[in-house]
């Protein structure tokens, strides 16, 4: 019988994390951000290797190491190259541990908002925003969300919506940038 991890017990993530992946409590936050970005990835944009490239997220041998050790723990399965993965029945067990027990792991979902932008960054818009409204839950009044989102509404052209959320991320904190894309926004509205 194969591994099981229980994604609704703290202790099962933390056996599998400690005696199967040798993760210390001792390592940085980015240890368990690097894990869960690939097993988002892996779950989200299989066999997607040219997107993942342009992200330029997995440089070169470490990242195949990486995935060769993910395969080895049965965490995903990968193709041709590094960068053309899929995530494994046991890697879905432990990314829904990972986000069911953040807090208590210390994993930093602030990470939610990295993860839509690099979804922007490559068009896939829709798990960009579904990325990002998973932050929101998280983090519902971060500036960076609201800014995020309506990057991502600009970019689908849903211009009513990206200039509500930009004038949210200006109340909570003002700045040139985001000045810049409500002008923007307010400019495609105009011309529509």
């Amino acid at each position: 019988m194969g591994i099981i991890i229980n994604p609704n017990d703290l202790e099962s993530i933390r056996k599998f994390l400690k005696k199967e992946l040798n993760y210390c409590n001792c390592a940085s936050s980015a240890a368990l951000e690097i894990l869960y970005k690939t097993l988002v990835f892996a779950s989200e944009m299989p066999n997607s290797p040219s997107k993942l490239d342009k992200l330029e997220y997995f440089p070169w041998g470490w990242g195949e190491w990486f995935v060769y050790f993910l395969e080895s723990k049965n965490l995903l399965w990968h193709g041709f190259n590094n960068v053309d993965l899929g995530i494994n029945n046991l890697g879905r067990q432990l990314l829904e541990g990972l986000e069911n027990f953040s807090e208590e792991l210390s994993l930093d979902l602030t990470i939610l908002n990295d993860i839509a932008d690099d979804y922007l960054k490559i068009g896939m818009l829709n798990h960009a925003l579904k990325s990002i409204e998973k932050f929101q839950i998280k983090f519902p009044q971060a500036s960076i969300g609201f800014l995020t989102k309506s990057e991502i509404l600009f970019a689908m052209e849903q211009y009513q919506e990206a200039l509500e959320n930009i004038q949210k991320s200006i109340e909570i904190e003002n700045t040139e940038d985001k000045q810049m894309l409500k002008k923007k926004i307010l400019e495609k509205i105009e011309s529509n």
